[in-house]
């Protein structure tokens, strides 16, 4: 960036935390409108409105995660509340109304990046407390939950470091997982047609792509842990498919997964212990919870040895 452009971001940064409504709605829509929805903000006090217009009415789940998301980076002046109203361009009455507490939440990217950056909404997505979490699902029908976790700390060793880098993404039915990001070789979006078919083996094996050079395993994610499958060709036919590459030692695997977020900072003394009620199927490959970001951690080792286990199976 040029010393222009920078002093213009910074500027832009600066009336938006002032709370300027325009500006705000400036920042919504330069992401939104990839999504054909356009935001309207006024500011009422203590209370900052986001009125949300597409045809057909959008969805509350991924905008209402996004603002949350983008104010919550904002942390605007004298702003507590945001209300959020999403209608039909062809109707008067919104079709649904959402109320949230901005509260802080760990994020590695900075607001200025993320300004930078050409992602959507569905790329800048995170998982919003779990206090209004139920509300959100009761406006488009129920979806699968993971169970709570209990309340007993995980013992932490003290040769962890304080802090380390995780990797959010989405399993099942848009539940937040994470993975350490130190077992992250790459993010690839794969061409369906690059990848060599391996018959007769696990349902959750989708085949071999050439990485680099490699012959790297690709796997559901969603399958391997119980859910219905991201990789359903005959019924959900797609070009390309998002890859997550682990390294664990000297072993590949990649995993299929819906949607990759970003990346976040998280304590590891915050850490507790899965859930006992999660399937086993499930719960085998879960290594922690973490209450402040709504998530499971998912066990990187586990997982690719699973995958060494069963990708030979007839």
């Amino acid at each position: 960036m040029s010393k222009e452009q920078i002093s213009k971001t910074s500027q832009i940064l600066k009336l938006a935390r002032q709370g300027n409504p325009n500006v705000i709605a400036g920042m919504l829509n330069h992401k939104l409108q990839h999504e054909g929805i356009i935001a309207k903000v006024k500011l009422n006090d203590s209370s900052l409105l986001v009125l949300l217009e597409a045809e057909p009415a959008p969805k509350p789940g991924a905008v209402v995660r996004f603002i949350y998301h983008t104010i919550s980076k904002l942390k605007p002046n004298s702003i507590d509340t945001v209300k959020i109203l999403g209608r039909s361009l062809t109707e008067k009455q919104p079709a649904w109304r959402k109320q949230i507490k901005l509260e802080s939440i760990p994020v590695v990217l900075d607001l200025s990046t993320w300004l930078e950056s050409g992602s959507t909404v569905r790329t800048n997505q995170v998982d919003y407390p779990v206090s209004w979490q139920k509300n959100e699902h009761n406006s488009e029908g129920n979806q699968a939950q993971l169970p709570l976790p209990s309340s007993v700390k995980v013992s932490v060793d003290t040769q962890l470091p304080p802090q380390e880098k995780f990797l959010r993404f989405q399993v099942g039915s848009g539940n937040g997982a994470l993975l350490q990001v130190n077992y992250i070789q790459a993010i690839l979006n794969v061409s369906v047609a690059e990848i060599l078919p391996i018959p007769h083996t696990a349902d959750s094996v989708i085949g071999i792509y050439n990485w680099r050079g490699e012959m790297l395993w690709l796997l559901d994610l969603n399958s391997l842990l119980g859910f219905p499958g991201v990789w359903q060709p005959k019924d959900m036919p797609r070009t390309k498919i998002m890859v997550i590459v682990l390294q664990v030692n000297s072993k590949l695997l990649g995993l299929v997964v819906s949607q990759v977020e970003e990346i976040e900072q998280h304590h590891w003394q915050n850490l507790q212990p899965p859930d006992r009620l999660l399937p086993l199927r499930f719960g085998q490959f879960v290594k922690a919870y973490l209450p402040e970001a709504s998530s499971i951690i998912l066990d990187a080792q586990r997982i690719v040895q699973a995958a060494l286990d069963i990708k030979y199976e007839v």
